[in-house]
């Protein structure tokens, strides 16, 4: 299997996340162009859950990569448990965010429209959050690694 790296350069992480983007956006607007009480196409839900699946696969590597190689090799260890458990607080911290938002937009209301309209802003969050990553990820691979110093400090 060839190097994702050497496909796509330091853009391996950008471009997953634009796909996640992507597959969120599409997955929004399937919901809002599907009839209530029809369920969407089991074709266009399973390549839109494909789209954002490749994207996660691309992009959380590569990630976890861009951060532990901009450190000196005797603290990746440290940082990549350091990268690790912030990847577990964000993810609590956006399903406590994102749920919250969508309760908020359903409020009292329990009918298969009010559902859906609180699935596709909740939806619609997530992309914008990735969105957020795709831009934050592209400024920080236009920055060159800092030089690792010979005493193993960055």
């Amino acid at each position: 299997m060839p190097d994702r790296s050497k496909v796509a350069g330091v853009y391996v992480n950008p471009i997953g996340m634009g796909l996640e983007v992507v597959g969120f956006l599409g997955l929004a607007g399937l919901v809002a162009a599907t009839m209530i009480g029809v369920p969407p196409s089991p074709m266009s839900l399973a390549a839109l859950l494909f789209v954002i699946g490749f994207g996660q696969g691309l992009a959380l590597p590569t990630l976890m990569a861009m951060v532990t190689g901009r450190v000196a090799p005797a603290f990746s260890g440290m940082i990549a448990g350091i990268a690790s458990s912030t990847l577990q607080v964000s993810t609590t911290l956006s399903v406590a965010v994102i749920g919250g938002t969508f309760y908020e937009v359903l409020g009292a209301r329990t009918d298969p429209a009010a559902i859906t309209q609180a699935l596709i802003v909740a939806v619609l969050c997530i992309a914008f959050c990735l969105a957020g990553g795709v831009a934050l990820s592209l400024g920080r691979v236009r920055q060159a690694p800092p030089p690792h110093q010979a005493d193993g400090q960055v």
